[in-house]
C-alpha cells in the first residue's frame, strides 16, 4: 500500500506524544534522533543510520541508499545558519524516506525543490490538490483570498452540504508561496479507520505501554 502524508504525519505525531505528553517540553523536536530511532523501530531492515552534514553550494539535503540496499543516509547542509531551517530540511528528508523510499534510491534537494511544488520530488505529486480549489488559480497575484467550497472537493467523507472555507495566502519575494488553510467550521471528524489502526499496531511494535 502506497504510504499517505497525513497517516504518516499522525503515526509521527502520536508516537512523540507518547514519549512526552506535554508539548512545550516536545518542542523543538530533535529530528536526528526521531530519524534515526524511528526507523531503527520500524524498519529495521533498511533504517536510517547516518546523518552527517555537508557543505555545499545550493544544497540543502539528501536522502541516499546504501549500496547494500539495507541502510540509508541522510546528508544536510551544516552552512545554514538557522537550526529551524536544518530541522526543517532533516524533516523533509525523513519524509521522503517514510513517502518515496521504494520509488527511488537518491533524493537531491536543492533550495528550488524545497519551493517548487512541480518538481518530481514535490508535495504535489503526494497530496494533489483537487480541480476547483482556489489553490490552482494560476492567476492570482500576491495578497489574501477566501473562498466557499463544498467540503467533499477535499475530504470524500464528508457531506456535499458541508462546506469549507479555503483560505489562501500569495507571497513573492526571495522566497515566493502559496500557503492555503481549509477550515470545516461545522463538520465532525470522519477519520480513516486504518490510520488509527496502523498506529495502534505500532504502538505494540515500538513496545509502548510496557515497563
Amino acid at each position: 500500500m502506497t504510504p499517505r502524508p497525513m497517516a504518516e504525519a499522525n503515526r509521527v505525531t502520536r508516537i512523540l506524544q507518547l514519549f512526552e505528553p506535554e508539548s512545550a517540553k516536545r518542542f523543538p523536536i530533535d529530528v536526528k534522533q526521531l530519524a534515526l530511532d524511528y526507523s531503527r523501530q520500524l524498519f529495521p531492515d533498511e533504517p536510517i543510520t547516518d546523518i552527517r552534514s555537508l557543505a555545499a553550494q545550493g544544497f540543502e539535503g539528501m536522502l541516499v541508499r546504501h549500496p547494500s540496499g539495507k541502510k540509508w543516509l541522510i546528508a544536510y547542509n551544516d552552512g545554514v545558519r538557522s537550526k529551524g531551517r536544518i530541522r526543517f530540511t532533516l524533516a523533509h528528508e525523513l519524509g521522503h524516506y517514510l513517502l518515496h523510499r521504494a520509488a527511488r534510491d537518491k533524493f537531491e534537494c536543492t533550495l528550488k525543490d524545497m519551493y517548487d511544488w512541480d518538481s518530481v520530488a514535490s508535495r504535489r505529486n503526494v497530496i494533489e490538490v483537487p480541480p476547483g480549489s482556489l489553490l490552482n488559480s494560476s492567476s492570482q497575484t500576491p495578497g489574501g483570498y477566501r473562498a466557499t467550497q463544498q467540503a467533499n472537493l477535499w475530504f470524500p467523507n464528508e457531506s456535499h452540504q458541508t462546506p469549507l472555507i479555503e483560505l489562501v495566502h500569495v507571497s513573492e519575494g526571495d522566497y515566493p508561496y502559496t500557503l492555503g488553510l481549509l477550515l470545516l467550521p461545522d463538520a465532525d471528524p470522519h477519520w480513516d479507520r486504518s490510520d488509527d489502526e496502523e498506529v495502534g499496531s505500532l504502538d505494540g511494535k515500538l513496545g509502548f505501554g510496557s515497563t
